[in-house]
């Protein structure tokens, strides 16, 4: 989804409506918290042009409009002003799907790839595979101490030509005795005149392999249309579960928006073959249950829990095997656990009274 604020706690899920340029479309998001982390991967097209910019990020984003924007479970779309380019994406469990239709007729395609956005960049990688398909993985230091986000990605069209960007940024902190790059780590990679761009991003915490193992269980054709209808079919069924009889337009607005966000967090954090990484770094085989991450537990212990427990009787059983596991992981039970990392953040041991009111 898009990126719109790069800083502060009201931009810690990358995007405020108060902002009027988008920095390009990311993969990973948090909601709701006071702390910023994720945003990993950003990709953002632009036309063949660059601009010249003493920030690296201000030379590819774009003024856009809320007008063009529709948003819905499932589907974003809007169009990226300064390029004429309609932007729009869906996704599967562990896959990102991005569509790009470009407007101006004979447009060339520069598509930016940004290791550097948002928290401390650690370690990173990239390879390309051909012109068709790029790999890689970024290790970053945020509110998560040690982050891992891995991907492999496919377009639908080749590129011809790759480069990193040129911006004179080369500064170096160290943090705790973590060195976090400054440098700019930035790719663009540039694609003949088209009509028309997919691109396909398979995710995973473990590995790069495990990235594409995803991508190709969930993403094998390139119709992007299919994914989006069955990611609004599995919403539908979703937000089915909890029907309410109202006729006030706002009232269904709010309740099903609420509903909605109930189910946006915790995120699978498994692969399709059940590895992940444990708090102990490790690599682990969730058996028998999928394992989860993102859990605000000082939020979400009095009232969302007993609710999900009652409509997601499965997926709280998938929850709390994954707390027994953090435990003999690390030794203690989740506070605020996020992306294979304990935060500690808030007061409290609450992942005790969500085991002990799950209706199992």
């Amino acid at each position: 989804s898009p990126d719109t604020r790069l800083e502060g706690w009201d931009g810690c899920g990358g995007y405020h409506y108060d902002d009027e340029y988008i920095y390009g479309f990311s993969h990973t998001h948090l909601q709701g918290t006071g702390v910023p982390d994720y945003c990993d991967i950003l990709l953002m097209p632009t036309n063949h042009r660059i601009k010249t910019a003493d920030k690296w990020n201000d030379a590819y984003k774009s003024k856009f409009s809320h007008s063009s924007e529709i948003a819905q479970p499932g589907y974003y779309t809007v169009q990226l002003d300064d390029y004429n380019i309609k932007a729009e994406m869906t996704a599967t469990e562990h896959v990102g799907i991005h569509r790009y239709t470009f407007l101006a007729p004979g447009d060339s395609c520069r598509m930016f790839l940004d290791f550097m956005h948002r928290d401390g960049l650690v370690r990173y990688d990239f390879k390309t595979y051909g012109d068709t398909a790029i790999s890689g993985y970024r290790i970053s230091k945020g509110w998560a101490e040690e982050q891992h986000t891995y991907f492999y990605a496919v377009f639908s069209k080749p590129f011809r030509e790759l480069t990193q960007l040129d911006v004179s940024y080369n500064e170096q902190r160290d943090e705790k005795n973590v060195t976090v790059l400054e440098q700019v780590q930035v790719f663009s990679m540039l694609f003949d005149p088209t009509s028309e761009i997919t691109v396909k991003v398979g995710l995973s915490g473990v590995d790069e392999e495990g990235a594409k193992r995803n991508l190709t269980a969930e993403a094998a054709h390139w119709d992007f249309g299919r994914y989006r209808d069955e990611a609004k079919r599995q919403w539908t069924n979703v937000l089915a579960k909890a029907p309410i009889q109202e006729t006030d337009q706002e009232v269904l607005a709010n309740y099903y928006t609420a509903l909605y966000h109930c189910y946006t967090v915790p995120n699978i954090w498994s692969d399709v073959d059940g590895r992940y990484r444990g708090e102990d770094k490790q690599i682990h085989t969730a058996q028998g249950y999928r394992r989860y991450t993102v859990f605000s537990l000082w939020d979400t212990f009095r009232a969302y829990h007993p609710l999900m427990s009652e409509l997601e009787p499965e997926r709280t059983r998938d929850w709390i095997i994954t707390f027994l596991d953090i435990y003999k992981e690390r030794g203690e039970l989740p506070v605020w656990e996020l992306a294979g990392n304990e935060t500690y953040c808030m007061i409290g041991y609450h992942s005790v009274p969500v085991i002990t009111d799950c209706n199992l």
